[in-house]
């Protein structure tokens, strides 16, 4: 700043030395346009840099001795093309006689018309605005480089006083009409160009508040147009050391397609001083207006070799997002609560060095929520900036600010499972690109209704990975714990997920993530899943993993499995079904059980439930996408005792009654099968029964034969067992005789038949 305006009194000397020249030619006599040559000589020598007039050097006399040229223009630094650096149409000054004669330079209006200045920065990083000087002190400045540090830049000559010539002038205002500013960066492709630029100073001298007023209109290629104005009170001392911008008053209006509601306005007020030869500028009563926003601070910055340091404290007003947005032309968003978005304040404290930003402390207060750390973004020219941040939050409720529920409510999700994939189209070149580190912690968390404290979240990303751990939270009695992990390296991100939720309170966890209320008990949860896609369809699409539960000590309400039995029972005796006062809820022991995860299907085959009176097993599956079940449960009784609601279930023991649960997750429906259970439970009852009765009839026959047979032959004789043997003897001894008497008598054989029949009848009972 210091060195521009340096220049610009030697400007101001060289158009002096132009006007003596001129007066001693008229004076005798000689043609001021005779001398283009040495005054082309004297700037080139000041500059450095080729200066030509192409238009007549006119001069006027008394009262007031003016000069005017027109066609001059100042060549470009070396490296930046054959175009010039700066023209003009015409340029008017005219000094006072009286004053001149006595010593006193009293200059008239300067007036410079239609000056086109070309402003280059080249793919170096060299800017041709910044080589002014002969080329000899070019040559040494650029010697005297030395490695880059902290202390400000000191050019040789920075002390030296302007002529005392100089430092007297008054000068009674200058203008610039009709300017044209040609901006062009060709490292960043950027190019702007401000037409017209208009500006004027009154009653202009060193040492004393100069009035200041400027106008321009900008634009960039195919970009908005940003129109604006300033003012001020601007005072610079006699030494080039020190200068003074005070009520500076700066208004913009940005207008363009891409501008929301086609046109926007800004306004800034501030005061500025500035050490020139320090290098170091003030910005003090800073305070600027848009969109319904009102910032107000202060800020420092100093110019080193190495760079700029700036520092600022800034402060926004309490202003309500919704009409920020509402004055953006944007509208705002329906919530679930209609009061969010309501109010927003903030504090900060910003320091940039070394091409790095820092922001400490931070303090941001939204509705009901406080956030307070810090943050920091560096390199921050490049085209994936490094971010850090540490921040620490009071409470937060995320539902507020979601839209309101559709119809059929919203699928549950963990904190990890949500983060993970609770999105629409992942922004793969984004998270490629994205370099963070950062420390998130919540003292109080709503998030899809789970309500969670302590919460603590650690996410790094670098490379195109990305990882949310430790990820952990106090919740509804218990802990949570989860590793989220997202690889973006391939074509499709991948994601894994590995969480833990133990010791919760099943109750009040599900009925505020899923208006669920109908489980009861304490809960061991994990969950290891993968997926990958580009949006949330894919992503369950690709869905693919395991989850564990058990839950102790607990019960499923909305109906009582022992009572329904018992009421099943009396339908099939046709009696009157029983009428009873407890709760409609099943209590269990545990209940436990294994998720298969496969897209949007659930399926379980090993779910087991122990009550003092029923053991109850199940399989079957969920439809995530279409929200309902098909899930097949077997009760089985395994005590009657009256005190465990086993009353009148005895002929149920040991009999599997299916118990069928299809529909929507919202209401599904119930089926207890117990008559295609009894009906085969009989059958396999009455068979059991036969073969029973089958084998005691076998037994009974076997028995009574042996004890008939015994009876018999204790009728028969009466002998004993040596006798009965003997006497057998003795009959087989003689058959052949007894066979051979064909002359025996047959009443006696007819005899001993009749008395055998009638010992077996007396047996039998007949």
């Amino acid at each position: 700043m210091r060195k521009i305006l340096k220049w610009i009194g030697y400007a101001i000397a060289i158009v002096v030395a132009v006007v003596v020249v001129a007066i001693a030619a008229a004076v005798v006599f000689v043609d001021p346009n005779d001398y283009r040559d040495e005054i082309a000589a004297a700037v080139e020598r000041q500059t450095g840099r080729a200066l030509s007039i192409d238009g007549e050097l006119d001069l006027t006399f008394f009262p007031r001795l003016g000069i005017s040229v027109a066609g001059v223009s100042l060549a470009d630094a070396s490296g930046f093309g054959d175009e010039p650096f700066v023209t003009t149409e015409s340029l008017t000054l005219g000094v006072a006689v009286w004053p001149l004669l006595s010593g006193d330079l009293q200059l008239d209006t300067v007036t410079v018309r239609r000056p086109q200045v070309r402003l280059v920065r080249n793919s170096a990083g060299e800017a041709n605005w910044q080589q002014f000087g002969p080329r000899a002190q070019q040559a040494a400045a650029a010697a005297r480089l030395q490695p880059a540090s902290l202390r400000p830049v000191q050019q040789e000559g920075d002390t030296s006083a302007l002529p005392a010539v100089i430092r007297n002038a008054r000068l009674a205002g200058v203008e610039i009409i009709d300017a044209r500013v040609l901006y062009r960066d060709e490292a960043a492709d950027v190019t702007a160009v401000v037409d017209p630029f208009d500006l004027t100073l009154e009653d202009v001298r060193f040492g004393a508040p100069v009035s200041l007023e400027a106008s321009w209109q900008a634009e960039m290629p195919g970009g908005p147009a940003l129109n604006g104005t300033l003012t001020s009170d601007i005072e610079v001392g006699p030494a080039l050391r020190k200068a003074r911008a005070q009520a500076i008053e700066l208004s913009l209006t940005v207008t363009g397609e891409s501008v929301p509601a086609g046109e926007q306005t800004a306004s800034v007020s501030a005061n500025l001083d500035a050490d020139l030869a320090g290098g170091i500028y003030r910005l003090t009563d800073l305070a600027a207006e848009a969109a319904e926003m009102r910032l107000a601070g202060e800020a420092e910055a100093r110019t080193a070799e190495q760079g700029v340091v700036a520092a600022a404290s800034l402060s926004l007003a309490e202003v309500s997002p919704r009409a920020v947005l509402e004055a953006l032309a944007i509208e705002p968003p329906d919530t679930r609560d209609g009061e969010a978005l309501s109010r927003l304040t903030a504090d900060a404290e910003l320091r940039f060095a070394d091409g790095t930003l820092r922001v400490e402390p931070l303090g941001v207060a939204l509705d009901d929520t406080t956030l307070k750390g810090h943050a920091e973004v560096s390199d921050i020219a490049a085209a994936s900036p490094a971010i850090a941040f540490q921040l620490a939050v009071d409470r937060l409720d995320v539902d507020r600010y979601l839209p309101p529920p559709g119809e059929g409510g919203e699928p549950v999700a963990t904190p990890g499972g949500g983060a993970a994939a609770g999105v629409g189209e992942i922004p793969v070149d984004r998270l490629r690109a994205l370099r963070l580190d950062g420390r998130l912690t919540v003292d109080e968390l709503v998030v899809s209704g789970a309500r969670a404290s302590d919460v603590e979240l650690v996410i790094r990303a670098a490379d195109g990975r990305l990882r949310v751990h430790p990820l952990a939270a106090a919740l509804y009695g218990g802990k949570y714990r989860g590793d989220v992990r997202v690889d973006a390296t391939g074509e499709s991100p991948r994601i894994r997920v590995d969480e833990q939720l133990n010791g919760v309170q099943a109750e009040p966890l599900l009925g505020d993530v899923a208006d669920f209320d109908k489980l009861l008990g304490i809960a061991d949860v994990s969950l290891q899943a993968t997926t990958e896609g580009k949006d949330t369809d894919a992503l369950l699409a690709a869905m693919n993993g395991q989850a564990r539960f058990e839950f102790r000590d607990g019960a499923v309400k909305g109906f009582n499995i022992a009572q329904m039995l018992r009421q099943g029972v009396a339908r099939l005796r046709g009696e009157q079904v029983p009428e009873s006062d407890a709760p409609r809820r099943t209590d269990f022991s545990a209940l436990t059980g294994t998720l298969e995860l496969a897209g949007a299907t659930v399926r379980n085959r090993d779910l087991e439930a122990k009550t003092p009176l029923l053991r109850i097993t199940g399989e079957g599956r969920a439809d995530l996408m279409e929200r309902s079940v098909d899930y097949n449960l077997t009760v089985n009784v395994v005590d009657t005792l009256a005190g465990q609601g086993g009353a009148g279930l005895g002929e149920l023991r040991r009999i599997p009654v299916p118990l069928r649960i299809r529909g929507p997750f919202a209401k599904p429906e119930i089926e207890l099968a117990l008559g295609e259970a009894m009906k085969g439970a009989t059958k396999a009852r009455i068979a059991e029964e036969k073969e029973t009765l089958e084998k005691k009839a076998k037994e009974e026959v076997e028995r009574k034969r042996g004890e008939l047979m015994g009876k018999l032959k204790s009728r028969l004789g009466g002998e004993d067992d040596d006798d009965a043997a003997a006497e057998s003897g003795a009959k087989g001894d003689g058959q052949d005789e007894a066979d051979g008497e064909s002359g025996k008598a047959p009443e006696e054989g007819d005899d001993v038949k009749e008395r055998i029949k009638g010992e077996l009848e007396g047996l039998l009972g007949r």
